[in-house]
């Protein structure tokens, strides 16, 4: 399967989840550099610099790579 194969069946039933009402979980994970990114989502690649912005900036990217409301999912980080 394609990269954007994935990306594309992923945001599908990360949408269907939301629309039965359950709230996905993304975990933000610290990669090296200093960088952080979207456990099993690696299209998501987010700039923070400490935990509470790389919370808000997969939040961010979560939001736009879904078109939902930021209340739909939860971030955490790991």
């Amino acid at each position: 399967m394609s990269e954007a194969d994935r990306q594309r069946v992923a945001r599908q039933a990360a949408i269907r989840t939301i629309a039965r009402g359950e709230r996905p979980v993304y975990r933000a994970m610290q990669a090296e550099g200093g960088r952080w990114y979207v456990l099993s989502y690696p299209w998501l690649v987010i700039d923070g610099h400490d935990r509470r912005s790389a919370l808000e900036a997969p939040r961010n990217a979560v939001q736009e790579w879904l078109g939902v409301d930021r209340e739909a999912f939860d971030v955490e980080s790991g």
